[in-house]
């Protein structure tokens, strides 16, 4: 695949046909973090975020935490958006018992500060680590 700031046209002589790139040309295979001048890379999967805390997260254990969390915030989900938040703490637990980290990942990196601030106060250390680097961008 290419990707960039290239602009080709065709030109011809003496039977010959050849490319001729105006402007910078990117040539990329596979994956890529950034391309082109002034680029800056991140990270941009679900799967390099929970490959950074694969070998510190036992899912079991964090499974069984988001089900605690959840149980507590249960109890005051009163609005919407904390129904909302219900239900992707629901689905992180799932992805976790399945054994799918960049499933949890995803499903937990659109928790809101509450949740994590719940989560601090139970006690749910695990949790409250593995939302917060979901939540980064």
């Amino acid at each position: 695949s290419s990707l960039g700031t290239a602009k080709g046209s065709t030109a011809s002589g003496a039977g010959h046909m050849r490319t001729i790139i105006h402007g910078d040309q990117h040539i990329y295979n596979g994956p890529i973090g950034a391309i082109g001048p002034q680029a800056v890379g991140t990270i941009n999967t679900f799967e390099q975020c929970w490959q950074r805390m694969e070998a510190d997260v036992d899912l079991a254990e964090l499974s069984t935490e988001l089900a605690q969390l959840r149980s507590e915030l249960l109890k005051t989900a009163g609005t919407r958006e904390a129904i909302v938040e219900l239900g992707m703490l629901a689905k992180a637990e799932g992805e976790a018992q399945s054994g799918n980290g960049a499933g949890v990942m995803k499903a937990l990196s659109r928790i809101g500060t509450a949740v994590w601030e719940t989560a601090e106060r139970i006690g749910t250390d695990l949790a409250a680590k593995v939302i917060v680097e979901a939540s980064k961008p």
